[in-house]
């Protein structure tokens, strides 16, 4: 896990936000690899990079993505980067897939 990105993403009532996918993991802010979570859960999300940090490369660049920036500066490269998905507590979608049931708080977001 040193050389790839960490991730750190929300759940909220069984559901990784980002994802739109139940998970059993409990609600909060957590990090890890693309492959799993790590650690977690923190009540926030600085919380949770500060718990990453202290376990991988201090160095790794932190890139925050939200509503208003996701995807602007294109693809990150696979390694050396903490990134923060914020989607502020809403569901992202694709605007071509249905939303996990049982949410009701959707962003819906268009692919390039």
């Amino acid at each position: 896990m040193a050389d790839s990105n960490l991730y750190v993403m929300e759940i909220r009532a069984g559901v990784i936000l980002y994802l739109n996918e139940k998970t059993r993991a409990k609600d909060g802010w957590w990090w890890g690899d693309g492959e799993k979570f790590v650690r977690g859960p923190f009540a926030s999300y600085e919380l949770a990079i500060a718990d990453a940090r202290q376990h991988h490369d201090k160095a790794l660049r932190l890139i925050v993505w939200n509503k208003n920036n996701y995807g602007a500066s294109g693809e990150p490269s696979p390694r050396g980067n903490l990134i923060v998905i914020d989607t502020e507590g809403a569901l992202w979608v694709r605007s071509s897939e249905p939303p996990v049931a049982g949410c009701n708080q959707i962003l819906r977001w268009r692919t390039k």
